[in-house]
């Protein structure tokens, strides 16, 4: 939760020597009694800091000077520090084979064996069964059993010191009354969630027109930061068959309703769907999907469920992108009348369309869509 923020003016930051400075910080109710304070104390670089900094971006130019980095960070005692230069991939001199670290953790059942794996054996290893599955949500029409296997050509949303810092992802799904997260994965631009990991769900189905919703975020810590949205996707589970397996790549975008988009990253998925009663779902898909509400307690799992639904931009807000998209919508039913006024010209003075051909005869065109139009007419003139 949001407890308050100041905004330091930089003048005072550069006239700091190693003083303590504290500053009243501004709640978001207003309320000047429910906010506290900060201090921070700072100071002026150094030669020393100029030559430690040089350092590192010297080293960093190298992927093989890692320990190089490390050590100049030795003494600090801060974890947090030794956490952000983590190795995560080794290559074996002798093969030239590179290995990566099994992030957040190796399985549990074989530690060892799966701590270092190769791009090949994660691949592999990510295709295989889950072992662990969350049931959620209280429909009752159906089971959907959705696994997410991973991502690939993530936005980079992370930067640092390190090329080696980049998105530590992970994702959240909306369906119809309940939510959920996967694991997160540190520093990958195109992750996989392996078997043993928490990524496999059973959602329970209360209408056949419900949307799963699923988002990719940058986590980000702090008691300032908010997670930043990569992209979504929203998917009509009406469209699949029961059971039937499916393996399947979708684009990430920001948003479901904006114009002119480019993909921020592919995410894979497997997915089945059980329905208790083909009838009933049948029954179902002729009705209105109800209007459902997730309800959560507190306001970071709030925004990730309104993120995961809209996307990063909000069209209920007044701004120039949100207009923009309006103009783009708006020249795009422009361009659709030519299509409309097309159709209409080619069914009222009955001009061919289906190509028809005959062994010994040229190929003519059949007006069929008028022909069609002109059955309907008569059909509903006659039997109203």
């Amino acid at each position: 939760d949001d407890l308050g923020s100041v905004i330091v003016p930089a003048d005072q930051i550069l006239k700091a020597n190693d003083t303590r400075l504290e500053f009243a910080l501004a709640h978001p109710s207003g309320n000047e009694k429910e906010a506290g304070f900060i201090a921070i104390k700072c100071r002026p670089a150094t030669d020393a800091d100029a030559q430690f900094l040089s350092h590192v971006k010297e080293t960093d130019k190298n992927e093989n000077s890692f320990f190089s980095i490390k050590s100049a960070f030795s003494g600090m005692g801060s974890s947090g520090v030794s956490s952000i230069f983590k190795q995560n991939k080794v290559t074996d001199s002798d093969t030239g084979l590179t290995s990566y670290r099994i992030r957040p953790g190796p399985d549990p059942d074989f530690p060892k064996a799966t701590e270092w794996m190769s791009k090949k054996q994660i691949e592999t290893e990510s295709l295989k069964p889950s072992k662990k599955w969350f049931d959620l949500g209280s429909g009752e029409l159906a089971k959907v059993y959705l696994e997410i296997i991973g991502c690939d050509g993530l936005e980079d949303k992370d930067s640092g010191l390190q090329k080696s810092n980049k998105t530590d992802s992970f994702c959240t799904l909306v369906y119809e009354d309940c939510m959920a997260t996967t694991d997160c994965i540190d520093d990958c631009l195109s992750p996989r969630l392996l078997p043993w990991m928490k990524r496999a769900f059973i959602l329970r189905m209360e209408h056949t027109s419900s949307p799963l919703n699923i988002a990719v975020f940058d986590s980000d810590t702090g008691p300032m930061s908010k997670h930043q949205t990569i992209g979504k996707v929203s998917i009509n589970l009406a469209n699949f068959k029961p059971r039937t397996e499916y393996l399947l790549d979708y684009y990430l975008y920001e948003s479901g309703k904006i114009g002119n988009r480019e993909p921020k990253g592919v995410l894979k998925i497997r997915m089945r769907i059980q329905y208790k009663s083909q009838r009933k779902a049948i029954m179902s898909s002729l009705g209105a999907a109800p209007k459902i509400t997730v309800n959560v307690d507190n306001s970071s799992d709030y925004r990730l469920i309104r993120k995961t639904i809209q996307g990063r931009i909000d069209t209920r807000n007044y701004d120039i992108e949100t207009i923009k998209s309006y103009v783009d919508e708006l020249k795009m039913y422009q361009q659709a009348t030519f299509f409309i006024q097309d159709a209409i010209t080619n069914i009222l003075f009955w001009r061919g369309t289906y190509p028809v051909s005959l062994p010994f005869v040229p190929t003519f065109h059949l007006p069929l869509h008028s022909v069609t139009a002109f059955v309907m007419a008569v059909f509903l003139v006659e039997k109203p």
